[in-house]
C-alpha cells in the first residue's frame, strides 16, 4: 500500500497548526507529494494549480464551512477519494459531509492505526479505479485500431491493396457541380478462363499483377485507382474541363503498355499477355452505368474502347427487344420454332447422339424462307421474358423426338433453367410421359443429355447438385458445355462428377494455330481421362482440326465438318 501511496498527491486540509504538524508525521511515511491548506480558498487554488489524488479534510475550519470545501471539490473532481477529519461536537458539518458523499472519516483525536485501515480502504478504491482507467483506455484504443482497421478494409481492395468500390461510391458523390467525373471502367478479357483451369489462386495472381500494372502506368498521371468488381478496375479523375484528344492519347499509351508488358505469374512460373476492354464516361447523372454501358458496347462491337453516347443508349436496344417480343410470341403460335439436330460422333465416325438447337423460321416478303439463329433472339426473350416459354417448347420437342426417333439428344440448359420451375416440371413431365428410357434402344442411363452451361450466377451449387442427383435416377446423362472459357474451375465442376465435359469450340477452332489453345486443351482431356470422363470436341470445322483433337485422344466430336444442325435427323 505504501508504494501506492508514494505515487499520488496529498492536499490535507487544516488550520490548526499543531494538528498538522502531528497529522503530518504519519501521513509522510505513506505520501511523497502533499499539498496543504490552511482555508477553503487556499484549497481551490491549490486544487486549480495540481490536482489532487486523495483529499484529507477537517471539516471544522473557522473562516469556512468544510462541508462548502467538499463540495467544492465533488464539483470538480467528482470521483476524487476524501477522506474528512471530525469532532463529536461538529454533529452539523459531520452530517452534511457524509451526505456530499466522503470516501471515510476519522474522528478526532485518531489513532494511526484507525488512519492506516482507512487509508488502505481508499488506496484500494484508487487502485480500482486506476485499474478501471486502464482498462477503459486499452479498450478505447482497441475499438480505434478495430475501427481503423475496418474503415482500411472497406477503404481498400483487401486482395489488390486499390481503392475499393466504396471509395468510388464515395468519391464519386463528392464530384462538385462544375467539374466533371472522367470514369475509365476496364474489364480484363476472358478473366473467367484462369480461374476455371488453374483455380482461384492464379486468378488472384493474374488481378494483382494488373493492378501493380495500373499503378506503374499511373506514375506520371492523376487517376484514382479502383478495383470495384472481381475482374473489373476503374481509372477515376474529377477535372474542371474535358480533353477527349488527351484521354484517348492515354488509352492507346494504355493499350500499347500492356501489349509490351506480360504479366509475371509466380505459380505459373510463366509471363502472360491479358487483353482488356474499356468503356469510358464523363457524365455528372449514372456515371457508372453509363461507362457499363459503354464497356457493353465496346465487348458486343469488339472495339477496345468506347465513350458513352446517346448513339449507345439503350432507345435502339428497346426497339429491337419490343420487335423481338412479337416475333417469338409468333413463332410460338404458329409453331415456327423449330429445334435443328446437329450429330456429334464417336471416334470411329459413328453418329452417337445429336444436340437439340433452338431455330426460328421465317419468311421474307417474296415468300422464302429463312432460319434465324438464337444469336439473333435468345438474349432478347430474356429481356422480354419469353425465355422460358421457349425452353419449355425445346424440352418437349427434344423428348418428344427422341422418344419417336430411337435416339439420344442433348438438351441445353443453364443454371437458371435448373432453378425455374416452369422449365423443372416440363423435364419431369416429359421425362415421365414418353418413358424414354424404355422406348429407346439404349441403355436407361444413355437415353438423355442435359449439357449444362455453369456460369458466374451459379451460386447456389448445392442446388446443382440436388438436381444433377434427381434426375441421373431418372436415366439422364449430364454434360458440362462451353468447359474451359468461363467461370468454372475444375475442382467444382468436378465436383458433380459429370459424364461428358464438351470442350469450349472457341479453343477447339483455332487449336491448330494457337499453342495455348493447343495446351488447354491438351491439358483437359489429360485431366478428364484421368477421372474416367469422356469429352466432346465442338465448333470442327476443318480436318486439320479434327485430327489435332482425335490424336489428343478427345473422345466424341461435332461441327460443320460433320454435319451443320438441320431440321431432320440425319
Amino acid at each position: 500500500m505504501k508504494n501506492i501511496a508514494n505515487t499520488l498527491r496529498l492536499l490535507y486540509i487544516d488550520n490548526d497548526e499543531e494538528a498538522i504538524k502531528t497529522t503530518l508525521v504519519g501521513l509522510k511515511t505513506y505520501f511523497k507529494t502533499i499539498d496543504i491548506a490552511n482555508s477553503y480558498e487556499e484549497a481551490r487554488e491549490v486544487c486549480d494549480k495540481n490536482k489532487p489524488d486523495i483529499v484529507i479534510v477537517d471539516i471544522s475550519l473557522c473562516k469556512s464551512d468544510g462541508g462548502d470545501v467538499i463540495e467544492i471539490i465533488r464539483q470538480k473532481y467528482k470521483n476524487l477519494p476524501i477522506i474528512a477529519i471530525s469532532t463529536l461536537s461538529d454533529t452539523q458539518n459531520f452530517i452534511k459531509s457524509i451526505t456530499l458523499g466522503i470516501d471515510g472519516y476519522l474522528l478526532k483525536p485518531f489513532s494511526l492505526e484507525s488512519f492506516h485501515n482507512l487509508l488502505e480502504k481508499v488506496i484500494k478504491t484508487i487502485e480500482l479505479q486506476i485499474e478501471n482507467e486502464t482498462y477503459k483506455t486499452s479498450l478505447e484504443r482497441l475499438v480505434k485500431e478495430k475501427t481503423n482497421e475496418l474503415n482500411n478494409k472497406l477503404k481498400y481492395d483487401s486482395l489488390t491493396s486499390l481503392l475499393s468500390r466504396a471509395s468510388f461510391t464515395t468519391d464519386l458523390e463528392a464530384v462538385g457541380k462544375f467539374s466533371f467525373p472522367i470514369i475509365l471502367l476496364i474489364n480484363i478479357d476472358g478473366f473467367r478462363s484462369y480461374n476455371e483451369l488453374y483455380g482461384l489462386e492464379v486468378g488472384n495472381e493474374v488481378l494483382k499483377a494488373f493492378a501493380d500494372f495500373l499503378v506503374k502506368f499511373n506514375d506520371n498521371k492523376a487517376y484514382k485507382i479502383y478495383r470495384i468488381a472481381s475482374d473489373e478496375f476503374v481509372l477515376f479523375e474529377d477535372i474542371a474541363y474535358i480533353n477527349i484528344e488527351r484521354y484517348e492519347e492515354e488509352l492507346e499509351e494504355l493499350f500499347q503498355s500492356l501489349e509490351q508488358t506480360p504479366l509475371y505469374i509466380k505459380t505459373l512460373d510463366e509471363e502472360i499477355h491479358i487483353h482488356i476492354t474499356v468503356g469510358i464516361s464523363f457524365s455528372h447523372e449514372d456515371s457508372l452505368s453509363k461507362a457499363d454501358m459503354a464497356l457493353y458496347s465496346a465487348k458486343k462491337s469488339g472495339r477496345p474502347f468506347i465513350g458513352y453516347n446517346y448513339n449507345i443508349d439503350r432507345t435502339s436496344e428497346l426497339e429491337e427487344n419490343l420487335y423481338w417480343k412479337k416475333e417469338i410470341k409468333s413463332a410460338l403460335d404458329e409453331n415456327r420454332v423449330i429445334p435443328h439436330y446437329q450429330p456429334i460422333v464417336n471416334r470411329d465416325g459413328d453418329i452417337v447422339k445429336y444436340e437439340a438447337l433452338i431455330r426460328i423460321s421465317q419468311q421474307d416478303e417474296d415468300g422464302n424462307k429463312r432460319v434465324i439463329f438464337p444469336l439473333k433472339f435468345l438474349n432478347n426473350s430474356q429481356t422480354t421474358k419469353q425465355y422460358i416459354s421457349l425452353t419449355e417448347f425445346m424440352v418437349t420437342k427434344s423428348i418428344t423426338t427422341m422418344a419417336e426417333e430411337n435416339v439420344h439428344i442433348s438438351i441445353n440448359l443453364k443454371f437458371e433453367d435448373i432453378q425455374n420451375r416452369t422449365i423443372y416440371k416440363a423435364l419431369i413431365n416429359n421425362l415421365k410421359k414418353y418413358n424414354v428410357a424404355q422406348q429407346t434402344k439404349f441403355e436407361i442411363s444413355n437415353s438423355v443429355i442435359f449439357e449444362i452451361l455453369e456460369n458466374e450466377k451459379m451460386d447456389d451449387f448445392e442446388t446443382f447438385k440436388s438436381f444433377i442427383e434427381e434426375f441421373r435416377e431418372l436415366g439422364v446423362k449430364i454434360a458440362i458445355d462451353d468447359f474451359g472459357s468461363g467461370y468454372s474451375n475444375f475442382s467444382q465442376v468436378m465436383g458433380i462428377n459429370p459424364d461428358f465435359v464438351k470442350i469450349d469450340g472457341t479453343l477447339i477452332q483455332d487449336i491448330d494455330k494457337n499453342k495455348k489453345s493447343f495446351e488447354l486443351v491438351k491439358a483437359i482431356v489429360h485431366f478428364t481421362k484421368e477421372l474416367g470422363i469422356k469429352t466432346v470436341a465442338e465448333h470442327i470445322e476443318t480436318k486439320e482440326v479434327y485430327d489435332i483433337v482425335y490424336n489428343l485422344g478427345v473422345d466424341e466430336f461435332q461441327g460443320h465438318y460433320f454435319g451443320e444442325a438441320k431440321e431432320k435427323l440425319v
